[in-house]
């Protein structure tokens, strides 16, 4: 419940549905602990963890970046069980 209380929620009641929903159907428990509780927390990344690509002549930035771009829209579909719209909610974009 405190982790619940303490998150920022951004939008309404069905914001905290969908957290419960996805965090019930994502663990493998049948009493849902804190860290079970999957809100959309902002991922605080220092800049030696994200590994950058190797540049050479004739690297794409655009390519880069798309293929960034389908690895997160593929990894949140998966989370979402390939619901769209929760796919969208969790990377924070319009469906």
């Amino acid at each position: 419940m405190v982790k619940l209380q303490n998150h920022s929620w951004q939008g309404n009641a069905t914001d905290l549905e969908n957290v419960i929903e996805r965090s019930v159907r994502l663990s493998r428990k049948n009493i849902l602990e804190a860290e079970d509780i999957l809100v959309n927390e902002p991922l605080e990344i220092s800049d030696s963890s994200v590994p950058l690509p190797d540049l050479y002549h004739g690297f794409s930035m655009e390519k880069y970046l798309s293929d960034i771009r389908k690895n997160l829209i593929d990894k949140a579909m998966e989370l979402a069980s390939g619901n769209g719209s929760e796919a969208a909610r969790l990377l924070g974009i319009s469906p």
